[in-house]
C-alpha cells in the first residue's frame, strides 16, 4: 500500500476528531439552552467555544501539510464556528427581550471579538508556514554556497564520499562543515569509524549546523539521529556521475539548468549518512507516494506541501512545484544531457 507524501501527523488526526467532538458538544449545548431560562452569563460561554474551535483547527505544528480529510475538517470547523456565533447572538437577543441590555451588549462584543480573532489566526498560521519555508530555503542555499567554496579550493564539486582512501565513507555533508563555520563539529567526527558507529552517534544527533527543514515535524530516526532534508543529485550524467563531483567546465548543460542539491525529506537521510539521490535507480518526481508514512522515494519531497526547494549549479534556489513535468525534472538532473529545458516550458 502506498502512502501519500507529505504525511499527516497523528496529532492532526487527533485534532480532526476533537473538532468533530466539539461540534457535537456545541450543538447539544445550543439545543439544551434554547429550552432553558436565559442567564446573564450565558453568552459568555460561547467565547471559549469560538476560540477553542479556531485554535484546534488552525494552530498546527504541521501547518504546511494538507490536513487530515481536509473537506470534512473544513466543514466541521465552519459548522462549529457557526453554532457558537449563532448561540451568542440568540442569547443576546433573548437577554434584550428581558430588558437586560448590559448583558446583551456584552454578548455582541463577545461575538464581534470572536469573529476578529477567527479572521486574524489564519494569517498568523500562514505567516508561520512562510517563515519555515524561508528558513528551509536559506538552509539549502547555505549548502549550495559551501559547495561552491569547496569548488574554489578543489576545482571540482565534492564527491558523494569524501573519505581518504581505505577509510569508511564520509558524507560530503560532513566534509564541508568547516566551510560553514563548523570546524569544531567536523573535528568531533571519527573518520576511522563508519557513520553509524557508536563513536559517531552523538554528532549524528547534533542539530547545530542548521541543515534541517523546520517544517519536518518528525526529524529524528529511532536512534535520535537527525535527518537532513538535503541531498546531492547523483548518477550517470548528473553533477556526480559514479559519485565523483564534476568540474563546472564539464557541466555542458549550463549551471542554471542543472540540479545540484534537492530537498528530499522523504528519503529520511541522516545528515552524517553517505547517501544521496541516485537518478539511475530512484524515480523522478515531486512528493511521490512511498511505501510507509513519512517516506517518499522521489527526486524531491518536502513537508511544505505543494513542492520542494532545490539548488542549481549556479547556487540559485527555486521552489519546484509538485506538478512539474517529469520530463523537465529529468532534464534538470542531467549535467551533460544536452536537453533544451526552455522548450519543455520550465
Amino acid at each position: 500500500m502506498e502512502h501519500h507524501f507529505p504525511p499527516t501527523s497523528s496529532e492532526t488526526v487527533v485534532r480532526h476528531y476533537a473538532l468533530l467532538a466539539w461540534l457535537a458538544l456545541l450543538l447539544g449545548l445550543f439545543v439544551w439552552r434554547l429550552f432553558r431560562t436565559v442567564r446573564g452569563w450565558e453568552p459568555l460561554v460561547w467565547l471559549p467555544g469560538v476560540l477553542l474551535i479556531t485554535l484546534i483547527f488552525l494552530h498546527r505544528p504541521d501547518a504546511d501539510v494538507v490536513p487530515f480529510r481536509p473537506g470534512l475538517t473544513m466543514a466541521a470547523f465552519l459548522a462549529a464556528l457557526g453554532v457558537a456565533l449563532v448561540g451568542c447572538i440568540v442569547s443576546a437577543a433573548r437577554l434584550k427581550r428581558q430588558g437586560r441590555a448590559g448583558w446583551a451588549l456584552a454578548a455582541m462584543l463577545v461575538g464581534s471579538g470572536s469573529v476578529a480573532v477567527t479572521c486574524l489566526l489564519p494569517a498568523i498560521s500562514r505567516a508561520g508556514a512562510a517563515a519555515r519555508r524561508s528558513t528551509c530555503k536559506s538552509n539549502i542555499r547555505s549548502l549550495g554556497v559551501a559547495m561552491h567554496d569547496w569548488y574554489d579550493q578543489h576545482d571540482r564539486l565534492p564527491d558523494v564520499d569524501c573519505a581518504a582512501e581505505g577509510s569508511p565513507p564520509v558524507s560530503w555533508r560532513v566534509a564541508i562543515l568547516p566551510l560553514v563555520g563548523q570546524a569544531a563539529l567536523r573535528g568531533r567526527y571519527d573518520d576511522a569509524k563508519p557513520w553509524n558507529d557508536s563513536a559517531n552517534l552523538e554528532i549524528a544527533r547534533d542539530g547545530s549546523n542548521g541543515w534541517f527543514c523546520p517544517s519536518n515535524y518528525n526529524p529524528l530516526d529511532d536512534h535520535g539521529r537527525r535527518f537532513s532534508a538535503y541531498v546531492m543529485v547523483t548518477g550517470p550524467r548528473t553533477v556526480a556521475p559514479g559519485g565523483k563531483g564534476l568540474s563546472f567546465r564539464e557541466i555542458t548543460d549550463g549551471l542554471s539548468n542543472t540540479l545540484l542539491l534537492v530537498e528530499a525529506a522523504g528519503l529520511n537521510v541522516v545528515w552524517t549518512e553517505p547517501r544521496d539521490f541516485d537518478a539511475a535507480t530512484q524515480p523522478i518526481g515531486v512528493n511521490l507516494p512511498g511505501g510507509s508514512p513519512g517516506h517518499s522515494p522521489g527526486l524531491l519531497s518536502s513537508y511544505h506541501g505543494g513542492g520542494a526547494n532545490a539548488v542549481f549549479g549556479d547556487h540559485s534556489v527555486h521552489f519546484v512545484l509538485d506538478d512539474t513535468d517529469p520530463r523537465v525534472l529529468e532534464a534538470l538532473t542531467t549535467a551533460t544531457g544536452g536537453e533544451d529545458v526552455g522548450e519543455l516550458e520550465w
